[in-house]
């Protein structure tokens, strides 16, 4: 997602979007790169398949695939 954080709009924050797509795949990984900085973010801070990431700078692209082709958790 890339996103200024405003989540008021639509019928469904993102966020629950998210807790819905998980419920058919846990392993689903979530990237929010957030243009503005901003208290909150879209992800669940405690699950290690979000990230989070704040400003957008050429680096992140280079991130982005990193964390797209990591192997897959086990468990």
């Amino acid at each position: 997602m890339v996103t200024d954080n405003e989540a008021w709009a639509g019928e469904d924050h993102p966020f629950q979007e998210l807790r819905a797509l998980r419920r058919i795949n846990p392993y689903i990984r979530s990237i929010n790169v957030a243009c503005t900085a901003t208290g909150y973010g879209l992800t669940e801070p405690d699950n290690p398949l979000d990230f989070q990431i704040v400003g957008f700078d050429p680096i992140v692209p280079e991130i982005i695939r990193e964390i797209v082709e990591a192997e897959p958790p086990t468990g």
